[in-house]
């Protein structure tokens, strides 16, 4: 990646961030002036129900929140990729190889898998299929700095969802995700 796209994928990152905080910063003038109310005493049914209702919200968040396997050698990749992930409010597991990554579906369901398909122990393709003899039902987007492999990808048996161009721009990204993620529900 050169220095260039580091730069933007930085800048990107930091219009994340500053959404983030302006939504943390009503939550929390939402919150001061709940505990204020309450602190007061002055509790009313409505009250009641905008508390169940915060409740209710809040475990939508964190029931919602998307496992993503991330599975490419590239170390630079991987963490750029977590970091943007993780930054919108995906959970983010990385995985260097194919077996390694064979290995950690054995333990864990993930709701998308981002499988490059040139790795260093077995073909991300191969991984894929091995999955889906597992039972695995997760959805995968294949990453690929090769044009050729990237054309016969959608016609594997296994399901690929998206296939991604290297290198991949944090937009691609998110927007990849999201869409194959609410595919999934």
């Amino acid at each position: 990646m050169s220095l260039k796209e580091k730069i933007d994928v930085l800048d990107f990152l930091i219009s994340i961030l500053k959404e983030h905080e302006e939504s943390l910063y009503e939550i929390t003038q939402r919150l001061e002036k709940l505990s204020e109310r309450l602190e007061s005493g002055e509790i009313k049914p409505e009250d009641k129900k905008l508390i169940e209702e915060a409740k209710r919200e809040a475990e939508e968040v964190v029931s919602s929140k998307s496992s993503i396997l991330i599975v490419d050698d590239d170390e630079f990749l991987t963490e750029t990729f977590k970091v943007i992930l993780e930054t919108v409010g995906y959970h983010v597991e990385i995985a260097a190889s194919g077996m390694q990554a064979i290995h950690k579906t054995r333990d864990r369901n993930y709701d998308l898998i981002i499988l490059d398909i040139k790795l260093p122990d077995i073909n991300g393709d191969e991984v894929a299929r091995i999955m889906k003899k597992q039972g695995k039902k997760t959805k995968i987007v294949m990453i690929t700095g090769y044009e050729k492999l990237a054309e016969g990808l959608k016609d594997e048996p296994v399901e690929v969802k998206e296939v991604l161009m290297k290198p991949v721009s944090p937009n691609s990204l998110l927007t990849v995700t999201k869409k194959v993620l609410q595919d999934n529900k």
